[in-house]
């Protein structure tokens, strides 16, 4: 990361409102990349953070260098000195020991050989940021940047295989979600889609669809559920074939259906529609059918992961409960 670097900036400012919103669950590692013959700052910026970290205050002058980019990128090197000298003061830091770190060779040594290792590993420029070890290509965009963390986060939590078959023949199965809008309750279709089914109740009973909201909304065509991250893109980890049946059509308001992960597999995440959908026939397995709450769903507000994920959807499922008859 380079401080000076206007994308830069972009990205340091994505990355800290991304992190601050997952505390405990994801750590953040910077690594100085100064640019220093583009910019005249670049090499001074990185010791100014890193002779604060010598007095345990590398982030918060990491956030005074990010914050306030707009008081400093212009300064000359011997006024932007004085501004960080001012801004280690007001970090509470002892100003004599902060100035003799800025202007130790080693430190400047120890960020260009930082650099240098960089360089050697491939890294092209900055902004350059590795999430959970692999590069991820930042687009300075923090939806972006939030899905990517938040399905990080929840590839910890996946399921390596498909669950044991518990159905029992012959049962009936009602999943009732109990969510913030009132109690929606689902008849699920085991006999047409049993594995589709099983693998509902099993997850269901895992807790993996506790919390999970109404990620995407499409006012009368559906509303798709199932999925922790809210990206639309989170998936509980193990797939399995579809199941199509001719005397199960999206014919109507009310039908859950299974949402494929690609073609000819099915996954976690599931959608209901709000109208007859004919196109998903054949296509999509019928997981089930709304036979309380339709209303509730057909009420929501529209909304995309693209351009809501930072927003809370407004309906949570806080349960579900597996009745059998």
């Amino acid at each position: 990361m380079d401080f000076q670097c206007g994308p830069c900036n972009a990205a340091a400012r994505a990355m800290d409102q991304t992190f601050r919103r997952h505390p405990g669950q994801v750590r953040q590692v910077y690594r100085p990349f100064p640019l220093s013959n583009v910019e005249d700052k670049a090499d001074l910026a990185a010791q100014v953070a890193e002779a604060a970290g010598r007095q345990g205050a590398f982030w918060p002058m990491h956030d005074l260098l990010v914050d306030q980019y707009d008081d400093w990128r212009a300064l000359e090197p011997d006024a932007f000195l004085s501004w960080s000298l001012q801004a280690a003061k007001s970090l509470g830091l002892d100003p004599d020991a902060f100035q003799q770190a800025v202007e130790d060779p080693a430190l400047a040594n120890q960020i260009a050989e930082r650099y240098s290792e960089s360089r050697a590993s491939g890294i092209p420029g900055t902004p350059f940021v590795f999430l959970n070890g692999r590069p991820y290509i930042l687009a300075g965009d923090e939806i972006q940047l939030e899905s990517a963390v938040r399905l990080g986060i929840l590839q910890a939590q996946q399921y390596a295989t498909y669950p044991q078959m518990n159905l029992q023949p012959g049962v009936n199965y009602l999943a009732r979600l109990q969510t913030n809008r009132g109690e929606i309750q689902i008849q699920l279709y085991a006999g047409t889609a049993p594995l589709a089914v099983n693998s509902f109740v099993y997850l269901a009973q895992q807790g993996w669809y506790t919390n999970t909201g109404a990620y995407q909304v499409t006012p009368g065509q559906g509303v798709g559920l199932g999925d922790p991250s809210w990206t639309g893109l989170g998936e509980a980890g193990y797939h399995y074939p579809p199941e199509i049946d001719a005397t199960r059509n999206f014919d109507r308001a009310g039908i859950v259906g299974v949402i494929p992960t690609g073609p000819g597999i099915n996954g976690s995440r599931f959608f209901v529609t709000l109208s007859p959908l004919p196109a998903y026939d054949e296509t999509h397995t019928v997981l089930g059918r709304v036979t309380q709450g339709l209303d509730t769903l057909s009420s929501l507000s529209e909304r995309s992961p693209k351009d809501d994920l930072l927003t809370k959807p407004e309906l949570i499922i806080q349960s579900i409960e597996i009745e059998t008859k």
